[in-house]
């Protein structure tokens, strides 16, 4: 029996088919991992315990896709993308205080969206089986002595047997790497990921309510931020405009420009209170109505690619590149256009959001055709989005 606990033990560690470990990669053993969305909180929290990093990525996953921890005007630092697809303000205050534990934290860019302070989202399984939660020698040892583990790293060897060229799904600082298979237009992952998600899903803007306690968790993590002297930049990720639109046409266009003030409010009072050595907390929107959010997505039947977008709620690692340029280069470099990104504080919020509504009228003039395809998604859903609305059914929005 201990014979047979030391393979199970030894194939789970050396093929670490969760990617709990960070056990060494080998062409055509297990460099390839397509479960690890499946147990990404479990092998996030390990990481952010073994590893040794000064900056940190944090957010849902758009930002786990677009913000590549090696841009240069992060080379200074040793960062690692600890992002969680689905997340709530919950789970990432938690993973916060985590790596802060852990590591010895000196910049942190934090992604942020609306869907993270309401109530439907819930903390995932994962996350419960995870060092988040649960004490790190055990989920070492469940991992190395799993039935389920050993049955996974089975499929690993195969699939890295048969495609050893494969690059990996997620790279070892954390980015999700996002293969483009060709199997769908941009426009057809434009419309999907509305129709079958944000405009139907309770998980996302049809079934949104707001939660005064996931703001307070975010007030926690800006706090925490301020007494350890970690430069925290807050960043509202960058949507197409056919993301907001999905926003309004869902009737929570108001709700999102309330965030927005609270959001504000809560950096605003938090700097009030930070010692004086402190770097200040800044907030940053990128979810508005710009040059970059507006980028022509191609018609049917084009398989054309677009420099900034996969679809409508991920943008590319080259957006990702801008939206750090802005944060960490002083001055703002040319080629960023100036329209995007926009530091809010209390003194321009309300200016901000009066600019934002006008950009919208432009853009309602200008790709008038879009606006009504994302209107003619909402009617043409209406029925599958009034039956998961009746069962609380949800689908996984960040898929």
């Amino acid at each position: 029996m201990a014979v047979a606990f030391a393979v199970v033990a030894a194939v789970n560690y050396v093929v670490d088919p969760h990617y709990v470990f960070a056990s060494p990669e080998r062409r055509g053993l297990n460099i390839r991992k397509k479960s690890v969305e499946d147990t990404i909180r479990q092998f996030r929290s390990t990481h952010l315990a073994s590893g040794d990093f000064d900056g940190l990525i944090l957010g849902s996953s758009r930002p786990h896709r677009g913000l590549r921890p090696d841009h240069p005007v992060l080379a200074n630092h040793r960062v690692y993308n600890a992002c969680l697809p689905g997340t709530n303000m919950s789970e990432l205050a938690t993973v916060f205080e985590h790596a802060v534990r852990h590591q010895d934290l000196d910049v942190v860019v934090f992604g942020l969206d609306i869907l993270m302070f309401g109530t439907r989202r819930p903390v995932r399984q994962d996350f419960e089986d995870s060092a988040f939660v649960r004490p790190l020698p055990v989920v070492y040892l469940r991992n190395l002595l799993s039935l389920p583990a050993l049955l996974q790293a089975r499929r690993v060897v195969k699939d890295n047997m048969e495609e050893p060229d494969r690059p990996p799904d997620v790279r070892r600082d954390g980015l999700r790497l996002v293969q483009e298979t060709g199997r769908r237009t941009r426009r057809e992952a434009f419309d999907r990921k509305l129709a079958h998600s944000y405009l139907v899903s309770p998980a996302t803007y049809p079934g949104f309510e707001f939660s005064p306690q996931r703001l307070e968790e975010f007030r926690g993590v800006v706090r925490l931020a301020l007494e350890r002297g970690i430069r925290l930049e807050l960043v509202i990720d960058p949507v197409h405009a056919r993301q907001l639109e999905a926003m309004r046409v869902t009737g929570i266009g108001d709700a999102v420009e309330q965030w927005k003030r609270d959001l504000v409010a809560v950096v605003a009072e938090e700097n009030a209170r930070r010692s004086a050595d402190a770097s200040a907390v800044r907030l940053w929107d990128f979810a508005t109505y710009n040059s970059v959010t507006s980028e022509t997505v191609p018609p049917a039947g084009d398989s054309s690619i677009m420099r900034w977008w996969f679809e409508s709620s991920h943008y590319t690692v080259e957006a990702g590149d801008l939206v750090l340029e802005v944060l960490f280069s002083d001055p703002r470099p040319t080629h960023v256009p100036a329209d995007f990104g926009v530091l809010l504080m209390p003194d321009n919020v309300e200016e901000h959001l009066a600019a934002d509504r006008a950009a919208r009228e432009v853009y309602a003039r200008e790709f008038a055709f879009e606006v009504a395809e994302v209107e003619r998604l909402y009617r043409e859903t209406e029925e599958v989005r009034r039956n998961f609305m009746r069962l609380g059914r949800s689908l996984p929005e960040d898929e």
